[in-house]
């Protein structure tokens, strides 16, 4: 090839470089650039509060809000036995702005004891843990037949 058709070729690719490849570079971040940062931290987890050595158990409370195209939360509770991990999620929950979380405690006969006031719906909630019951007292449920799952 000689240099006349090198630079000739150079130039070909330059003009397509600049009028057909940066426009659509520039065209294709200004779509997707938004999106990202949308979506970039749109959740935050907030570890409320760890509670050891209940009736032999470890729990977590989290809190995740999500506010990216529309609003939404939840709390969880998460146990394994004391020191050891993973946790398994216990209950799960759509809470209403504002309200305490929930509380955690042992009754007289080794039942595990969860109380919650006013929730929109329940997402998971499990009866035993281990070879724990759990019982559970809540408020108002703002949506009772989203809420059936995992019932004894």
């Amino acid at each position: 090839m000689d240099g006349h058709m090198l630079k000739k070729n150079t130039k070909v690719i330059l003009i397509l470089s600049t009028y057909i490849l940066l426009p659509g570079a520039v065209f294709g971040c200004a779509l997707v650039l938004p999106f990202i940062l949308l979506f970039w931290h749109a959740c935050d987890v907030v570890y409320a509060q760890n509670l050891t050595d209940i009736s032999g158990y470890d729990f977590e409370i989290t809190e995740t809000s999500c506010d990216a195209i529309a609003k939404w939360g939840e709390v969880s509770i998460a146990a394994a036995p004391t020191g050891h991990q993973p946790k398994t999620e216990i209950f799960n929950y759509d809470p209403i702005a504002g309200r305490p979380f929930p509380t955690i405690r042992v009754s007289a006969d080794r039942r595990i004891l969860i109380s919650v006031p006013d929730i929109y719906e329940i997402r998971v909630r499990l009866f035993q843990l281990g070879d724990v019951p759990i019982t559970y007292d809540i408020g108002d449920i703002v949506y009772p037949k989203a809420s059936q799952p995992n019932h004894p």
